[in-house]
């Protein structure tokens, strides 16, 4: 019978935080599935979060087109990052419409849920009840968005003890209603201390409710729920729900799954088995300091996939941990690039060009046992590292027996060896070769691109999760060996700067009026525009303001032309003190919008003289 293994339902493919949940649960299955345990892993999407409804809404789309593309957005985001779960389910299936339904039916019977006293925010602008809350956390003052826990401490947040609550979709205050729902007594800090959750609600969107048609589940208890619905789908794939299944879970639900699902599985007629509730740590991405608001396909846009996998996967599931993205890309640069790509990449193209096959060994020496020996040993201790969920240090041993491989592959140096003794040379680079078939069986739930790539340099097949069995099938003397294709490139600076650049989070405070008054806004006319000497991105332009000139140096060189810029009317500030750049002195600044790597200088729309104020 297998082990089933989830992770909870997507409310938002470009939720970063659900997408580290759903990558170890994917390491962690895939990982199992390698060690010879029977394995049925599922994850899907929330189709009833009520983010995609709001979200809808501000942009003007009918709600099931916008839900459409973010199921289109999961599939791809998936494919990318190589996860790929034995079942992907959808909460608008009726087969967890139905699930849902006899799960209430359930609980409500053996009196997990009933009838309480709830609340329901209000926003001020349109009247409408809604779950999307923005604001700080009373407990600790982080900033969060959406109701739930708070990711940063796991206290239990309410529309009524959000500090500074607002609505997530306009901004405007909100207000909140009492009202009796079916719900559950949810325990937040101790025996004590409990809050009346309601499961569901009244946004229209979502199963309805058996005893109220007009009322919907929420999403979050959908989203629970639907760890049974797709469980059920894996029990007839071979699953055994409840039978020590592992259930991953992001940290804003955390609470929600440790009280309920035991009692869900429970009313179901189950004691749960060994049931383990892995909640996933915060996560918070920086940059010196500076925080930033990353989405899943910016992270997967700047970084590359097999990179964003890399740093989701390599800090432990539970840990509450800060990346600042510049560490980040120096451990991606030193640990995979040079270290294990470099690695590989030097000894399959010495191997491809001198032999074009795997050579065929001698006798083996005792430093070449010992690297064989290794291999069982860092088998056993990387599965062990990822089945107490430190992933940190499964990532250790990998490396540690790559740097070991290579500093075997150095201290040989089977090129000096290839004219005074080619029976070693073959002995060496066999060997070596048989530690990165190691690695690449080891490294696939990891790093699934570098597996893949080594294998097919290797001539081995790499489809499939595959089984640690097969590091007991050594290499076949003679095998064909295909030019290999370099596992990684160096992640860049400017790669870097990029991601930074989208993704900074910059809390400007209010201003009134009198301050924005402060502010010289002009229309200018550009009279002249030159390149600044030994500079990439300098522009020198001469702009008319009524009846003056002005200099003015921007850094649009590498998106506007001088040519393209002359003659066109644009919005400069007057009032900016004078800086100097590459020696050239600017006395004033250019107004731009900036987003998705494209500057685009603002213009007025319509026919206005130079000098015209801007207010």
């Amino acid at each position: 019978m297998a082990r089933l293994i989830t992770s909870q339902a997507c409310f938002d493919p470009e939720d970063v935080e659900w997408l580290r949940c759903t990558i170890a649960a994917d390491v962690y299955a895939k990982f199992l599935a390698a060690s010879g345990e029977g394995v049925i892993s599922t994850t899907g999407l929330e189709a009833y979060a009520s983010r995609t409804l709001h979200e809808a809404k501000v942009m003007g789309l009918e709600a099931r087109a916008h839900l459409a593309s973010k199921r289109r957005a999961l599939g791809v985001l998936m494919e990318q990052l190589h996860i790929s779960p034995n079942i992907l389910g959808d909460t608008s299936d009726p087969r967890h419409a139905d699930t849902l339904r006899w799960v209430f039916t359930r609980l409500a019977e053996s009196g997990v849920i009933t009838k309480l006293e709830g609340e329901k925010a209000v926003c001020a602008d349109d009247g409408e009840l809604f779950d999307e809350v923005v604001g700080k956390c009373a407990a600790c003052g982080s900033s969060v968005e959406g109701l739930g826990c708070c990711t940063s401490c796991g206290a239990t947040l309410t529309a009524s003890t959000l500090r500074d609550a607002k609505c997530g979709v306009c901004d405007a205050p909100i207000s909140v209603n009492r009202v009796e729902e079916w719900g559950y007594v949810l325990k937040t800090q101790g025996e004590a201390n409990t809050l009346n959750l309601p499961i569901v609600g009244e946004l229209g969107w979502g199963v309805p409710v058996p005893s109220d048609g007009n009322k919907t589940f929420a999403a979050w208890f959908s989203a629970l729920t639907a760890t049974i619905s797709f469980a059920v789908r894996g029990e007839r794939a071979g699953g055994n729900v409840g039978d020590a299944s592992v259930h991953f879970v992001t940290k804003r639900f955390g609470t929600h799954y440790r009280e309920l699902l035991p009692k869900v599985y429970g009313a179901l007629g189950t004691t749960g088995g060994d049931l383990r509730i892995v909640v996933a740590g915060c996560l918070r991405l920086s940059a010196n300091g500076k925080p930033l608001r990353v989405s899943s396909s910016k992270l997967v846009a700047h970084l590359g996939s097999e990179f964003t996998r890399y740093a989701l996967s390599r800090i432990n599931p539970e840990a509450d941990v800060e990346v600042d993205v510049y560490e980040l890309q120096k451990s991606i640069n030193q640990e995979l690039v040079d270290s294990l790509g470099q690695f590989a990449q030097r000894v399959l193209q010495f191997a491809h060009s001198k032999y074009g096959r795997v050579p065929t060994p001698g006798e083996l020496r005792e430093e070449d046992r010992e690297i064989l020996g290794l291999i069982d040993t860092t088998s056993n201790r990387v599965i062990s590292s990822i089945k107490a969920l430190n992933n940190s240090e499964a990532y250790t041993i990998l490396f540690e027996f790559a740097k070991k491989a290579a500093e075997y592959y150095t201290r040989q140096a089977p090129w000096s060896l290839l004219r005074v003794n080619p029976e070693r040379a073959a002995s060496v680079v066999y060997i070596t070769l048989e530690a990165l078939r190691a690695l690449s069986i080891l490294a696939q739930p990891l790093l699934p691109e570098f597996s893949s790539k080594t294998r097919s340099a290797l001539s081995l097949p790499s489809e499939g999760t595959l089984s640690v069995e097969e590091l007991r099938h050594p290499l076949t003397p003679g095998a064909q060996l295909l030019e290999p294709k370099p596992a990684y490139a160096k992640l860049t600076d400017k790669q870097v700067e990029s991601l930074v650049a989208e993704c900074v989070v910059e809390e400007k405070p209010e201003v009134d009026i009198a301050e924005f008054l402060r502010l010289d806004l002009r229309v200018a006319s550009v009279v002249s525009a030159e390149r600044v000497p030994n500079t990439k991105r300098l522009l020198r332009l001469r702009v008319r303001v009524g009846g003056k000139l002005r200099t003015i140096v921007s850094s649009i060189g590498e998106q506007y032309t001088p040519e393209e810029l002359v003659g066109k009317k644009i919005v400069v500030l007057m009032n900016l003190k004078p800086s100097v750049f590459a020696g050239v002195t600017s006395r004033g600044m250019l107004l731009a919008a900036e987003g998705g790597g494209v500057i685009s200088l603002l213009t007025p729309m319509r026919e206005v003289e130079d000098g015209s104020w801007v207010h």
